[in-house]
């Protein structure tokens, strides 16, 4: 149908090698680079397992995790990828959704908090290590305007926007229900819909508050991505104070075991 679909067929463990510095950096401790390269080898085999797309297991952006092929390539991550060959994380003998994000702000979310569903290993989890994060704090504004626009592009018959008002927050502080007022009425979104709607480079997570000013309105937040499982720039606090891979990933996924994949 005049549409050209490139599906790069290659060894997993090449993948993970082409995957460590889009996702992280390679001159991070090296625990933390084996950590990401077990997990990105656990999430790709749950995906495969999972898939829904019968003609390939992932995507190369943030839809699926970030492969950029051989360019990114380099000796430290090809190094960790072998120390670590193989293996993957299991709870109760199947593999985990090895879900990650880059930065939790202090505490990591429960999956219960974010789409609804009791995962015993996905559960919050305080995480100190964090702070160096470079967005650990962060800040956002923009016109009324251009929220509106954002909104309408969801085609959620949002118009001429007057406030923004959070209903209700998790435990660990992070947005689960708002309310816009408009013209047409109020309408309730979750904090995770309004967040793809304003832009996931702009809202960096869920974890923000909201003001208004006269047609300006200012997001201030801490963390990046949803918050559930490993955090990234925690797992480099944690190993640059002297913890192995191992348990790094058993401190953010309890319960579970790390064992070669079969």
């Amino acid at each position: 149908n005049s549409n050209l679909l490139l599906i790069n067929e290659l060894n997993l463990e090449d993948y993970l090698v082409g995957l460590i510095n889009q996702e992280i950096s390679s001159r991070w401790p090296m625990e933390a680079v084996k950590a990401q390269a077990v997990v990105a080898r656990t999430y790709a085999l749950y995906q495969k397992k999972t898939k829904k797309d019968p003609r390939y297991d992932l995507e190369s952006t943030v839809t699926s995790q970030v492969y950029s092929g051989i360019d990114s390539e380099d000796e430290l991550a090809r190094q960790a990828v072998k120390d670590t060959e193989g293996e993957v994380a299991l709870y109760n003998g199947e593999l985990i959704q090895a879900l990650y994000h880059s930065s939790c702000g202090g505490k990591t979310e429960a999956a219960m908090d974010v789409w609804g569903k009791d995962i015993p290993y996905l559960r919050s989890i305080k995480d100190s290590p964090c702070t160096e994060a470079a967005n650990y704090f962060w800040q956002y504004s923009m016109s009324l305007r251009e929220l509106d626009n954002r909104l309408k592009r969801q085609n959620r018959g949002i118009g001429g926007i007057k406030s923004i008002s959070i209903l209700k927050k998790s435990r660990t502080g992070r947005v689960i229900t708002l309310a816009v007022r408009h013209s047409e009425g109020t309408s309730k979104m979750s904090g995770r819909e309004f967040r793809e709607a304003v832009g996931l480079e702009n809202l960096r997570s869920t974890d923000f508050t909201v003001k208004a000013k006269g047609d300006l309105i200012f997001f201030a937040g801490s963390g990046g991505g949803h918050g559930v499982g490993m955090c990234q720039w925690g797992a480099k606090g944690m190993a640059d104070d002297g913890r192995t891979y191992k348990q790094i990933l058993k401190g953010y996924y309890p319960g579970i075991a790390v064992k070669k994949y079969r």
